[in-house]
């Protein structure tokens, strides 16, 4: 069942349901657990870490596109990392909001 869970994790993950995808994988994770498997719920974080990773990777080319004054490069790759945070639960939303804002504002740098 576990491997299942992970499967469909993985589904989701690929098809952009970000929090599907994680519900899946904590449901795997508890489950390889409840099982005693040493490797089960390595796999299910590294799969959870995947999506964190996507949107963390949004984030770096954010601040490289900001800093050569690429704004609207900047833009779009904050948004998509607070788009991909915020369905995923994760509190790193909170952290590029505040520089989505003034961007749009016109006071980031």
């Amino acid at each position: 069942m576990a491997a299942e869970l992970c499967n469909l994790g993985d589904v989701s993950l690929g098809q952009g349901y970000y929090q599907q995808a994680v519900g899946y994988q904590r449901q795997a994770f508890a489950w390889f657990r409840q099982a005693g498997s040493q490797y089960g719920p390595i796999q299910a974080l590294r799969r959870l870490a995947a999506a964190l990773y996507r949107a963390g990777a949004h984030c770096d080319l954010a601040d490289i596109h900001h800093q050569a004054d690429q704004e609207e490069q900047a833009r779009y790759h904050w948004q998509q990392a607070l788009d991909l945070y915020t369905r995923l639960g994760a509190h790193e939303a909170h952290q590029v909001q505040p520089r989505l804002s003034e961007l749009k504002a016109g006071t980031a740098h």
